[in-house]
């Protein structure tokens, strides 16, 4: 006999691969009958090596002796290793000799019981004709039966005295019982409801309840003991006899959110430094002067006037009030040169800017800026003016801004106190070298010049860069200074308007009134806007008059 076996096998991964990994090639397969030879002794079957096989193959079935045997299958991978060992669900069967049928005896008996075995033939007889297939119908007799269900078994005996099996109906037979009157519910005198654990009946919370048989209640649940998560809310009634229901769940967890935080007291902020480039050591920055507190939002002027040109890396870190030190916070900035050019409308004298008072030695050694409203805290300083061609102190700003009208102080990336020359030109405290800003080339460059008594001018554009060197002139047309705020000095030259003594962006009556607190005085005076170290009429009548009502075009953050 040939039997056809179709076999689909996929190897199962061994341990200690992870899921997907590539199975190894299944390279044995094997069958056996119904005792395991054991792995490796069953029959082979040839296979081509692959991670999955699908092969069909004959069984040999010549040494099977007749009846029904379970065909097993497994297979081997590449790793050694043997896969589960399954069965076809269809089993073998193998023919036995022909053998002649034999007389089958006549059924001379029949009988049924209910439930209990009573013996063979101590059941309930039924009569029947005797012959070697019977059909036949009866009534069953359920008269001696229980009230509820029963079974009913039958058999049957030949003329030989021999029993068939005892076959049962599958459908029971049901007696009634006696109608029963309903007992009286007693009523419900209690509610309790517990969480998660319970306490024992009689221990839970209990409800208010107005006894009934039937109670339809709400009532609210106490939660505030309840730990943080989720829980279950358990339920029971006991009734006037003192019996308990049966205790019920809410399938609904309760959540309980963890309690706010309140909000952590850090101590307070008592210090700031910076350095620019070398390693940072706690407590050797540059210090930064500011208030102490929990916040501190401050802008921080950085002193580049010792940093070369190009990119460098700034480390600022705070300390609290209790002598712990923060990470430094490190960010890149650009130091380029800065070729700048501008004029003061008061000591122009139609070619150049006077310098009288250079000559007479009016000029402060130190930057003029640390009052308001500048406020700048800059050290810059020198031991004497370092030439003859030095006009003034000028304090300059680079704001690094989308355009020039958003260009307000919030934008500030460095400022920086220089020296203005009689030509225009701006340079370094020794009188002739660039300026070194911080400038940022991811958006655009503008540069603001102050001046302590004439109106401070901001970039109509931003400034050009070539070869490392950002340059801008004022002094070409009045459009170069924003919102075009310049005083046409002749000849196609253009600088800033003066008359502005107190440096507050506007010239007006308030100057005014500083220049007759300082009129008839000499020296380094703020009302002394034609810059020759007098405050006199002239100050008053040739610039501040002409020029009253003149604003600055540098833009100022305006808060909503």
């Amino acid at each position: 006999m040939r039997y056809i076996i179709i076999i689909l096998l996929t190897m199962m991964i061994s341990a200690g691969q992870e899921l997907f990994a590539q199975s190894p090639d299944i390279v044995q397969l094997e069958y056996f009958f119904d005792s395991d030879p054991g792995f490796g002794n069953g029959t082979s079957v040839p296979v081509t090596a692959d991670s999955i096989t699908d092969t069909t193959f004959d069984i040999d079935v010549s040494g099977l002796s007749p009846g029904f045997h379970t065909v097993y299958f497994r297979a081997k991978d590449a790793n050694g290793i043997w896969s589960l060992t399954h069965y076809s669900t269809q089993k073998v069967f193998i023919e036995g000799a022909a053998f002649a049928p034999g007389i089958i005896s006549d059924i001379t008996a029949i009988e049924y019981y209910f439930d209990i075995d009573p013996g063979f033939g101590n059941g309930t007889p039924i009569a029947v004709t005797a012959g070697t297939i019977t059909d036949t119908d009866f009534d069953i007799d359920v008269s001696g039966l229980s009230p509820g269900f029963h079974i009913a078994y039958f058999r049957a005996k030949d003329a030989h005295g021999t029993w068939s099996l005892t076959h049962y109906s599958m459908q029971k037979v049901f007696i009634e019982g006696a109608a029963s009157v309903p007992g009286i519910i007693s009523d419900i005198t209690a509610i309790e409801y517990y969480f998660d654990t319970d306490p024992g009946f009689g221990n839970g919370t209990p409800v208010a309840v107005t006894s009934g048989t039937i109670t339809d209640t709400d009532f609210d649940i106490d939660v505030s003991g309840l730990s943080p998560g989720f829980h279950t809310a358990y339920f029971r009634t006991k009734d006037a006899d003192g019996k308990w229901s049966l205790t019920h769940y809410s399938k609904t967890k309760l959540f309980i959110p963890e309690p706010p935080v309140g909000p952590t007291t850090y101590p307070d902020i008592v210090s700031m430094e910076y350095f620019i480039d070398p390693d940072a050591t706690f407590g050797n920055g540059v210090t930064i002067s500011l208030t102490s507190g929990q916040v501190i939002d401050t802008t921080v002027e950085i002193d580049v006037s010792g940093v070369t040109t190009g990119y460098h890396d700034i480390y600022l870190s705070i300390k609290d009030a209790n002598n712990s030190s923060s990470l430094f916070h490190v960010s890149s900035f650009e130091v380029s040169e800065v070729s700048l050019k501008a004029l003061l409308e008061g000591p122009y004298n139609g070619t150049e800017m006077s310098t009288t008072l250079n000559v007479v030695g009016d000029l402060p050694l130190s930057q003029p800026f640390n009052v308001a409203p500048w406020n700048y805290q800059g050290t810059e300083s020198v031991t004497s003016i370092p030439n003859n061609d030095v006009v003034d102190w000028v304090l300059l700003e680079t704001r690094n801004a989308n355009n020039a009208a958003s260009a307000n102080e919030l934008t500030v990336s460095s400022r920086f106190a220089a020296f203005m020359l009689k030509d225009g030109s701006i340079t370094g405290l020794d009188g002739t070298s660039p300026l070194p800003f911080n400038t940022h080339d991811s958006v655009n460059n503008y540069v603001v010049i102050h001046h302590r008594n004439h109106l401070g001018v901001l970039s109509a554009q931003e400034m050009g860069y070539s070869n490392g060197v950002y340059s801008y002139d004022f002094t070409s047309a009045a459009e170069k200074a924003y919102d075009t705020v310049q005083k046409d000095l002749g000849s196609g030259v253009f600088g800033m308007y003066a008359g502005n003594a107190n440096g507050d962006g506007a010239i007006g009556l308030s100057d005014k009134t500083l220049w007759q607190s300082q009129a008839g005085n000499a020296g380094y005076q703020s009302a002394d806007f034609d810059m020759n170290g007098q405050v006199d009429n002239s100050d008053k009548n040739l610039l501040w008059q002409s020029n009253y009502g003149k604003e600055s075009g540098v833009p100022v953050f305006t808060p909503f």
